[in-house]
């Protein structure tokens, strides 16, 4: 009797995995032709007028005119109606309030993930790098590594950089919760590895911002230069990228000597225009700026950006947003980045998309529509290459080749 009740269990156990095995292999082998539209694949190349983009497994395998590819038989089909195809974008510096995630049994609260997460897939975002998080107090990202992992495609992907500052800086003061505030060179390594330990994706280090930014009592105490590159040599061992937020010139010029990888915001704290070592600095060392202009304070002085990109330097978009997934914050940052920047539109697309990818670790796998790369996609109705509010019309958001929205379409 227990031998055929073995047998019984054994052959349901084998149905059911053959039967998971079925359903995974269907969805995986499933093509989809987005079609219809004006292509930019952020790789430099002009938009593909009248192009297409196939998918197959989560991966995009062919991008160009239709007329030049081989559609497969028996593929789903997606109308662009006429739309803008393009990578999905990258917020490189956003304030998701991470530290105010309420984790319960495994599960995010469900308003917290339409807030921090679903509001920013409409928005046409589909990564995030947030800088910051309370290490004192949850030492450990892999509890909300997991409850993320838990909604799948239906949220960006999110990149998480530990922080570092001088314990006496404003920083510190004013964020106390959201980096590590060290004295001297041993515990400025010390909060690296922990934030390395972590499981963190990379490591930052945030300098002093201007004083007139908050009421503060010791405005300008920063890391100095040894403390840096201890955080850089601790990061880079392990493979870790590291990136600095620094507010004025001397800092930068200090960040990029010290072997940082990016600067997450425009050195803004002088009246005088970006000295020309500076700008010989970031480009000779391949050190991206990201722009974050919408913060208020944060504005370059007229022409900065300009000679940057002239001179070589690469530019990331950033909004450092308290919350991404306003529908307003992508178009007010690339307004800014064309009025103060004097940025094309086809500069601020690719600085959201391949540049941002890039900054972020992510440059093998997103950030463009390229064979290969996982297909992460908006669709937009109008064209932002023409006028840049259109990047607020997201008519359908892929992630990972699955469609995550979908706008209602008013005929």
């Amino acid at each position: 009797m227990y031998k055929t009740q073995y047998r019984t269990m054994l052959a349901f156990v084998l149905i059911l995995t053959l039967t998971i095995l079925a359903a995974c292999s269907s969805k995986s082998n499933e093509i989809i032709i987005i079609q219809n539209g004006v292509v930019f694949t952020a790789t430099g190349e002009e938009p593909i007028s009248d192009g297409v983009v196939v998918i197959e497994n989560e991966k995009i395998i062919a991008v160009g005119p239709e007329s030049e590819i081989q559609l497969p038989s028996g593929a789903k089909e997606v109308d662009a109606q006429g739309g803008f195809i393009m990578p999905g974008l990258i917020d490189a510096r956003a304030s998701t309030l991470l530290n105010e995630i309420d984790i319960q049994e495994g599960q995010i609260n469900e308003i917290q993930v339409t807030l921090f997460f679903t509001r920013t897939i409409e928005a046409g975002i589909t990564t995030l790098r947030a800088v910051g998080w309370d290490l004192k107090t949850r030492p450990d990202l892999s509890e909300l590594n997991d409850a993320l992992a838990m909604h799948g495609n239906n949220i960006p992907t999110l990149i998480i950089a530990g922080s570092i500052t001088h314990a006496e800086g404003n920083v510190f003061e004013i964020y106390p919760e959201d980096s590590m505030g060290v004295f001297n060179i041993e515990e400025a390594q010390q909060a690296a590895e922990d934030i390395i330990q972590s499981g963190a994706d990379q490591i930052a280090f945030l300098q002093p911002i201007p004083p007139d930014r908050r009421s503060i009592d010791n405005p300008l105490v920063g890391l100095s230069f040894e403390q840096q590159t201890a955080i850089v040599e601790a990061g880079h061992e392990q493979g870790l990228k590291v990136i600095a937020q620094t507010s004025f010139p001397e800092d930068a010029l200090d960040a990029i000597n010290a072997g940082v990888n990016e600067l997450i915001g425009w050195p803004h704290g002088s009246e005088d225009p970006l000295s020309d070592e500076l700008i010989q600095a970031l480009v000779e060392n391949s050190v991206p700026v990201l722009t974050g202009f919408s913060v208020g304070v944060i504005r370059p002085y007229e022409g900065d950006v300009r000679r940057l990109i002239d001179a070589g330097g690469v530019i990331v978009f950033g909004t450092f947003a308290p919350n991404s997934g306003s529908l307003a914050n992508p178009v007010n940052e690339m307004k800014l980045m064309a009025q103060v920047g004097d940025m094309t539109p086809s500069e601020i697309l690719t600085s959201a998309t391949a540049n941002a990818a890039e900054a972020i670790g992510l440059g093998n796998e997103v950030g463009s529509l390229e064979t290969g790369k996982t297909a992460d996609i908006v669709i937009i109705q109008g064209n932002p290459l023409e006028d840049i509010n259109d990047i607020t019309n997201i008519y359908m958001v892929l992630k990972a080749g699955e469609v995550v929205f979908q706008a209602d379409i008013q005929e």
